[in-house]
C-alpha cells in the first residue's frame, strides 16, 4: 500500500508545476505559487505543505491554498474531478529562523495544496504523514527550491 502511495505521489510529482512566476494584474510584483497538485491520500494520512525563507535576512510572506476535490463521472476509464472546497489562508509573513505548515486531512476524495510567496527564495517541502503513527510515507521537495548548505 504504501508502495503505491509513493508512486502516486512520485508520478504526480512529475506533472506537478514547481515554480510557476504569476504576476497580478496592473501588479509590478511578482510571487511565486509551488502547487502539489491532486493527490489521493490512504487512511490516516494527511498532506502537509512547508515553507520557509531559507535563514535569508528579509522577511517573506507566504499564504497557504487548501482544495478538496470529489469525484464526478468515470468514462473508459477516465475520472472528472470538481473543486468540492477552497480555501486560501491570510498572509503569514516569516523572518530568519522562522517556516509555516498547514496540513490538509483526508476528508475527500482527493486533496491539493499550494503554497504562494513574495520570494523565489521560499523552501518547499511536501509530505503524506500517516497520522495515527506520525511516519512520513512519502515526502517531495520540488526541483529548484533551495536547499539547506552542510556546513
Amino acid at each position: 500500500m504504501e508502495h503505491r502511495i509513493g508512486i502516486r505521489l512520485l508520478f504526480g510529482a512529475l506533472l506537478l508545476s514547481t515554480c510557476l512566476a504569476v504576476t497580478g494584474s496592473g501588479q509590478q510584483k511578482r510571487g511565486f505559487v509551488f502547487d502539489t497538485g491532486m493527490v489521493t491520500l490512504g487512511p490516516n494520512q494527511i498532506l502537509r505543505i512547508s515553507g520557509d525563507g531559507v535563514d535569508q535576512d528579509d522577511a517573506i510572506t507566504l499564504r497557504f491554498r487548501r482544495i478538496q476535490y470529489s469525484q464526478g463521472p468515470c468514462n473508459a476509464g477516465v475520472c472528472k474531478h470538481s473543486i468540492s472546497l477552497q480555501i486560501t489562508s491570510p498572509p503569514t509573513t516569516l523572518t530568519q529562523g522562522e517556516t509555516a505548515t498547514i496540513d490538509i486531512p483526508n476528508n475527500s476524495f482527493g486533496v491539493r495544496a499550494a503554497m504562494l510567496s513574495n520570494s523565489q527564495d521560499v523552501r518547499v517541502t511536501a509530505q503524506i504523514v500517516d497520522q495515527t503513527t506520525g511516519a512520513i510515507v512519502a515526502i517531495w521537495v520540488p526541483q529548484g527550491s533551495p536547499v539547506v548548505s552542510k556546513e
